[in-house]
């Protein structure tokens, strides 16, 4: 239900695509971070996220209702690469409805072939591209269409101005200090659960300097690894905990290549009394595997489970990769740990690379069996 607004304020909606992996929605159902952490930063305006994965069916119909009803003045589309092409199915729909609305697509595959978009006839449908990282250039493009500014000032974005598409200077990062934390009390769904237990997100870093060369997070951020204060991931658990959220996803790109500050931040957890709260994380066999007090901490902090990056079962493909050779030995210990300690763990692995063959995909499946992955 959309709550009214004070009439003559700026509207904001804030939309994430409904696309996801097939069979994964079907247990579990998280939202977008991205979309709730822009939220969280937007000033002197009204705004709305709406997460499209929880609409089971119509979505244009769903669409048109709270475009009619909410009726914003500006609406963001975050997208993947897999989802960019009903980005721009929701972006020529709302073009169609009420063509007055400002459209700004940002996330992932903006940032990486935002030339490719702005060189297609999809711009005729979008007003700005935001790339990188989007809390402080959205917001910035808000303040300026409300005080008749120019955008030229405003990084990472591009623009239509008579006709032609205007590029602004990149900035690799901002600085995590200048964020505000996200917003999860202005969602059109709130209904994410994992069972019948409410379910969120939460970051406490961002980046990483691995050199892997399947990730797109080094296109993203660059080569950096930058923290939020340990007080500042409490605060954000604490208004969880307030929430009734039972169930959180640290989203981090790489949480354990600090393993030190990932203990102090598991002891913070538990002397808070935090750890009543479910945390799944995505981690490195690496990480995992240099300290066997982690999974310890971990599993006295709340963690009941782990993403982790076991890659694959060749060394070629993890020499392909830019992984070191000892991935394999790591996995094996980083899932032993895991186990030891009763934490569930998720093996990811990457497969149909350049070279492989039926074998190399035996190979992966043999070495999951062998190291007794739960998925």
């Amino acid at each position: 239900m959309i709550t009214k607004v004070q009439n003559g304020k700026y509207k904001v909606l804030l939309v994430a695509m409904p696309n996801v992996h097939v069979g994964i929605n079907e247990v579990i159902s998280v939202p977008n971070l991205g979309i709730a952490s822009i939220a969280g930063n937007l000033k002197n305006c009204d705004f709305r996220t709406l997460d499209l994965v929880l609409v089971k069916s119509d979505i244009e119909k769903y669409l048109f209702k709270i475009i009619d009803q909410y009726s914003p003045n500006l609406v963001g589309l975050s997208c993947m690469s897999f989802q960019y092409g009903t980005a721009i199915q929701i972006a020529k729909l709302i073009k169609t409805w009420k063509p007055n609305i400002k459209i700004a697509i940002g996330g992932y595959h903006p940032t990486l072939v935002g030339e490719n978009i702005e060189k297609s006839p999809d711009m005729s449908f979008l007003d700005f591209v935001v790339r990188k990282e989007g809390e402080i250039s959205f917001n910035s493009i808000v303040q300026a269409i409300q005080q008749d500014d120019d955008f030229q000032n405003i990084p990472n974005i591009s623009f239509k101005r008579n006709g032609e598409i205007i590029h602004t200077q990149t900035q690799t990062t901002i600085n995590l200090e200048d964020i505000d934390l996200p917003d999860r009390t202005h969602r059109i769904i709130d209904k994410f659960k994992v069972g019948f237990k409410k379910s969120d997100s939460l970051e406490t870093s961002r980046g990483c300097v691995m050199p892997c060369s399947f990730c797109s997070i080094r296109k993203m951020y660059g080569k950096s690894l930058r923290k939020y204060p340990i007080e500042r991931v409490i605060s954000d658990l604490k208004i969880n905990q307030e929430l009734g959220v039972k169930y959180i996803f640290v989203v981090d790109d790489n949480i354990t290549l600090d393993v030190n500050r990932f203990m102090n931040l598991c002891d913070e957890i538990k002397s808070n009394k935090l750890n009543n709260i479910n945390y799944f994380v995505q981690a490195s066999s690496k990480g995992i595997a240099s300290n066997p007090e982690l999974a310890k901490k971990m599993a006295e902090a709340g963690f009941v489970g782990v993403f982790l990056g076991i890659e694959n079962a060749s060394k070629k493909n993890l020499e392909y990769f830019s992984k070191g050779e000892d991935t394999l030995e790591e996995s094996r210990q980083a899932v032993a740990y895991l186990r030891e300690n009763k934490l569930g763990v998720l093996g990811g692995f990457i497969l149909g690379n350049p070279n492989d063959d039926e074998e190399a995909f035996w190979d992966n499946f043999k070495f999951s069996k062998e190291l007794k992955v739960d998925g």
